[in-house]
């Protein structure tokens, strides 16, 4: 069997018992990693999952690839097509030799995607993005991390690595700008490894470690699709796919996966501590109907408002009160068209927006 860069035994040896759990509900298990089951991230709604597979079938049907005993050999993270704006633009993990990093380059993908969802959706302080940019993490307006120093610093050789390893590595020394160290394709395995780290890239990857806290905790093959979409399956990795020459390929639903895989929790340290607030959607309403400012009844900007009932509909309103009483901000012709059928938030999101951060 090919080996893509995962050092399975390696993998096998490097877990431990105190490695955090996630459960069915996307929760951390109670009772593991020291008791702290309640970790959370700032953008766990998008958060995938990084884990392995066999690559790849050679069978192909109808752009699918079929399911394959060729063994576990390969790093990947899960794709979600709503999300595809946020994933790196995909890059083959080879030059002149193959550099054996899909572990490595299968978690920086997946911090990158939720980095640049965080800073595209206004969830990264000041603060940390002035910090992004000093630093030149940013390349053409997205976040884009150095893969080669993780590679080598983890201990990745010519048999690859384990992912505890890559991810352990990751949390212990922070982030690295890609713009420290060129990743040129043209190079051979000692090349691409053979560089000596510098003592001020140490000290970015120790300053990231003030602003962006990464951790990490399992999460098993069973519990899934949640981090697929409910899609079985698109993964993204660092090979083209032959179909349509992108990095994101289709796998058949039977397509045999490692039994775990890597949840990734990552916090932004600078952001302000915010209080979570409950609001209802007859909370809404009845401020819309009045014409209130809803900022007089939770009157801290930067508090987030959890909505209670987001099925809550438009329908539903005008039954229970009379189309006549509906908010003049449903009389734009723009949305009177919608006016029964479509959820309320989507119409008054932009509204609420300036009044509260909303998750």
């Amino acid at each position: 069997m090919k080996n893509y860069g995962l050092d399975i035994q390696k993998e096998i040896r490097d877990r431990s018992e105190e490695d955090w759990r996630f459960g069915s509900d996307g929760r951390i298990m109670k009772g593991v990693g020291n008791g702290r089951e309640d970790a959370g991230g700032i953008a766990d709604d998008v958060a995938g999952v990084v884990t392995a597979c066999g690559a790849w079938s050679r069978r192909i049907v109808n752009g699918i690839y079929q399911r394959t005993t060729i063994g576990i050999n390969h790093c990947i993270i899960s794709f979600i097509e709503k999300l595809r704006e946020y994933y790196p633009i995909g890059e083959v993990q080879r030059g002149i030799d193959d550099y054996m990093d899909c572990v490595t380059r299968g978690f920086i993908n997946e911090i990158e995607k939720i980095l640049n969802y965080c800073y595209k959706n206004g969830l990264l302080s000041e603060s940390t993005i002035a910090f992004f940019n000093k630093y030149n993490y940013f390349i053409d307006g997205k976040i884009v991390l150095s893969n080669r120093i993780p590679a080598k610093m983890s201990g990745t050789g010519k048999s690859g690595n384990s992912l505890k390893a890559v991810i352990q590595w990751i949390e212990n020394n922070g982030i690295y700008p890609r713009s420290l160290l060129s990743e040129e394709k043209k190079m051979t395995f000692n090349q691409y490894y053979g560089f000596e780290m510098k003592k001020d890239w140490v000290d970015i990857g120790e300053k990231s470690k003030s602003h962006i806290k990464i951790n990490y905790g399992i999460v098993f093959k069973d519990n899934f699709p949640p981090y697929f979409g409910n899609f079985k399956w698109k993964i993204f990795d660092n090979y083209i796919d032959v179909v349509d020459g992108d990095f994101v390929k289709h796998l058949a639903e039977d397509y045999i996966f490692f039994s775990y895989g890597y949840k990734l929790i990552i916090n932004d340290l600078k952001a302000e501590t915010i209080e979570t607030y409950e609001i209802t959607t007859e909370q809404i309403m009845r401020a819309l109907l009045k014409r209130e400012d809803l900022r007089k009844e939770f009157p801290a900007s930067n508090k987030f408002i959890s909505i209670n009932n987001p099925d809550y509909t438009i329908y539903d309103w005008a039954k229970k009160h009379g189309k006549d009483e509906m908010p003049e901000i449903f009389n734009n012709p723009i949305h009177k068209t919608f006016l029964y059928d479509v959820v309320w938030k989507d119409i008054i999101l932009e509204w609420i927006k300036g009044l509260f951060r909303t998750k």
